[in-house]
């Protein structure tokens, strides 16, 4: 299983936004296709 990806911010950056990428792979290293770009707020 993979590690979590997390992101903190400062106050100052609440309310920015971050463009991702995402894709699934298996323990094997299989991996899947680049999903479409996703926005991420900080809250």
């Amino acid at each position: 299983m993979g590690t979590p990806l997390v992101i903190t911010c400062t106050e100052e950056q609440r309310g920015s936004c971050m463009w991702f990428w995402a894709r699934w792979v298996t323990n094997t290293n299989e991996e899947g296709a680049w999903s479409e770009m996703y926005p991420v707020y900080f809250t």
